[in-house]
């Protein structure tokens, strides 16, 4: 299965909680709230992104979407303003570097994506997953969608608690070092602990499934996603 139709697996039927941290322009939202919209008796959907410069994008995403909560911040391990450094450049097909923005400063990602650049910073708000879980008011967390440049290690680090009450984790990795104390998939498991284990390896992301709350309400081969792209031109 794809990621989309583990995302439908996982939510349908159900009064569900879903965090996405690191929206960009809310394309993923669209697409995840859209699949929300088909598959759950009803849904929440808390969504975070700390770039002022695309979070308008974002709020165009979601705009009279009641289910959703949009936050300009971004997540961590210690809540407080912190230092979010900027992407910008254009890659050799066109596109622009404006999505690799991190918590964590660059370091092997420049040499891999030769025309990305890291030219200036700003001062961001931030917050723990166990506060924003804390806030949320909720019983379980669903699905967690985190593509945060490296800062995976930090959500796991800020949210002992709410990780507990998650049960599904999907996160984008590398082997490390592409950002300066990013870790690799073997890091974040460990990190997560022995309840945790990796329900499928997409090789650079990965779902990573809480055991101790896998199958909860979990209605096996519901409706395929089907029709979107997990991964932006």
């Amino acid at each position: 299965m794809d990621i989309l139709d583990w995302y439908a697996r996982i939510i349908t039927g159900r009064e569900a909680v879903i965090f996405e941290f690191g929206c960009h322009d809310g394309y993923h939202t669209r697409v995840l709230t859209r699949l929300a919209d088909r598959l759950c008796r009803g849904y929440r959907y808390i969504a975070l992104e700390p770039d002022s410069r695309v979070f308008p994008h974002a709020q165009a995403a979601v705009r009279d979407n009641p289910a959703v909560t949009l936050l300009q911040a971004a997540v961590h391990c210690r809540g407080g303003l912190h230092r979010f450094h900027l992407s910008s450049g254009v890659g050799a097909d066109g596109s622009a570097y404006s999505g690799s923005s991190s918590l964590l400063a660059p370091a092997a990602v420049t040499e891999v994506w030769p025309g990305m650049r890291f030219d200036s910073t700003a001062m961001v708000q931030c917050h723990t997953y166990d506060d924003l879980f804390a806030n949320a008011v909720a019983d379980l967390t669903d699905f967690v969608w985190a593509d945060i440049q490296g800062s995976e290690i930090d959500l796991i680090r800020g949210g002992p608690n709410a990780l507990k009450r998650t049960r599904y984790l999907y996160v984008e990795y590398s082997n490390g070092g592409l950002y300066q104390g990013d870790a690799d998939l073997d890091g974040l498991c460990r990190a997560l602990g022995r309840d945790w284990e990796v329900a499928e390896d997409f090789k650079g992301d990965a779902l990573l499934r809480n055991k101790t709350l896998d199958g909860i309400g979990c209605k096996a081969g519901g409706r395929a996603a089907g029709g979107y792209e997990t991964t932006r031109p």
